[in-house]
C-alpha cells in the first residue's frame, strides 16, 4: 500500500510495504496518486494531448514541448529519410516538418498545464 502526502513543500511517497520513504517532484507526485483514481487509459489521457491529422503534408510543433508525431498510413521521404507506416518523429517546439507525399499520423504531447495549443 502507498500513501502520498505533502509536508513542509516536499512531496512524500510512503511505500507501506517495503517501509521506504519517498520524496518526489511534482509530476511523480501527481501521477503515483492518480493511481487511486483512475485505471491506466484514464491515466495516458489525462497525461497527453494527442490529435489526428489526415492527408496532411506538413506539420508544425507550435506547443514549449517536445511532441510525437507517429505515422499511422503512408510512405513518404522526410529530409532524405524514408518513412512509413510504424514511424515515429520527435519534433522540438517550433520544429516543422515537410513531407513530399500526404501522410495520415497522429501527434501526441505531455500536457503541462498550460495552455499549448
Amino acid at each position: 500500500m502507498i500513501h502520498a502526502y505533502k509536508m513542509n513543500g516536499y512531496n512524500i511517497i510512503l511505500d507501506q510495504n517495503s517501509g521506504c520513504v519517498h520524496s518526489v517532484d511534482e509530476a511523480t507526485y501527481d501521477i503515483i496518486t492518480m493511481y487511486n483514481k483512475y485505471n491506466n487509459e484514464e491515466i495516458k489521457e489525462r497525461l497527453y494531448s494527442t490529435r489526428l491529422f489526415e492527408n496532411s503534408t506538413t506539420y508544425k510543433n507550435n506547443s514549449n514541448t517536445i511532441e510525437c508525431i507517429t505515422i499511422l498510413m503512408g510512405e513518404s521521404l522526410l529530409e532524405g529519410l524514408p518513412v512509413k507506416t510504424g514511424t515515429t518523429i520527435i519534433l522540438e517546439p517550433d520544429e516543422e516538418t515537410n513531407f513530399n507525399n500526404r501522410m495520415t499520423f497522429i501527434t501526441a504531447r505531455p500536457i503541462t498545464g498550460e495552455n499549448n495549443e
